[in-house]
């Protein structure tokens, strides 16, 4: 289990710098991979808050041999400024692990997914999309870890592209330092939404 706190910064759609919190848990077992991640960004303007942005998923694997895996994911999003009060995500999917060595992993997962979007401006909406998602994990050494974790959904109403990419590193004990970026990429946000969103985060890491 990994809790993390620290800043964030978000261009795009809106220009701030916001309080972000997440929270990340993983079991792998032998056939089984359970995977929670949860994120937050407060938004405070002078003083004042504004509009903050959620994040909850779970992610799970059933895995058939060391390289083919069943995945099926769950996702919940809020974020108004990117052109939605809620989008839900359900996706099932079959992965492949392209490489898996001690110190560099690549999975790729396709699947459809349906997709739930209560629009800030317009009527809730339901998308059937297919979903490609890779991850990369790379230890760069025994107390650094660099991830790309890249989801595009494509085929329906509303396309979007979704990257992260993470830089952690001990620190001391159980405690380590992430440097990330997200950038999300929607294909028809609505009228007076910007089509990008980036977001830069700097966190303390405690569970690493």
């Amino acid at each position: 289990m990994q809790h993390a706190l620290g800043a964030s910064r978000t261009t795009g759609n809106t220009d701030t710098t916001d309080i972000a919190i997440g929270l990340h848990l993983n079991k792998d077992g032998i056939q089984w991979k359970h995977v929670i991640n949860a994120t937050a960004d407060y938004q405070h303007t002078r003083g004042v808050a504004g509009e903050n942005k959620y994040l909850a998923g779970y992610e799970v694997n059933y895995k058939f041999n060391p390289v083919i895996f069943a995945d099926g994911l769950v996702q919940w999003e809020k974020d108004r400024f990117a052109g939605f009060n809620n989008r839900e995500t359900e996706s099932l999917g079959l992965g492949y692990s392209a490489i898996h060595t001690p110190n560099l992993t690549l999975n790729l997962t396709l699947g459809p997914a349906v997709r739930e979007i209560d629009q800030v401006l317009g009527p809730t909406k339901t998308d059937v999309e297919a979903r490609l998602a890779t991850q990369l994990t790379w230890n760069i050494s025994p107390s650094t870890v660099f991830t790309e974790n890249l989801n595009i959904y494509a085929g329906g109403g509303e396309n979007t592209y979704e990257s992260t990419t993470a830089l952690t590193t001990k620190i001391i004990n159980a405690l380590a330092a992430r440097a990330s970026f997200d950038i999300k990429k929607e294909s028809n946000p609505g009228p007076s939404f910007k089509k990008t969103d980036t977001t830069s985060r700097v966190t303390l890491v405690y569970g690493f």
